[in-house]
């Protein structure tokens, strides 16, 4: 009986062994985790910062083609009013 004891023992004590190191491993890996969030966040901060400047740009080119569809659209209505 005392040497199953010791076996069971023997066996507790190797497992919490390595529940210790695992244990040593969470304050690395939060960090890990943090940093990752982090990179994430600045990675969607500049997506969005580019998705902005394209729409600003479509933006733009659209309002270039309008006011030259206005002035088409004046010139038309001038020409049809002296011809």
């Amino acid at each position: 009986m005392v040497h199953r004891h010791a076996i069971r023992n023997g066996s507790l004590r190797q497992r919490i062994a390595e529940l210790e190191a695992e244990n040593a491993e969470i304050p690395e890996l939060r960090k890990k985790v943090v940093e990752v969030e982090t990179e994430n966040m600045k990675l969607k901060w500049i997506m969005a910062d580019l998705e902005n400047t394209e729409f600003k740009t479509r933006v733009e080119e659209l309002e270039r083609y309008n006011s030259e569809l206005k002035i088409r659209v004046a010139k038309l209505i001038l020409t049809k009013w002296f011809s």
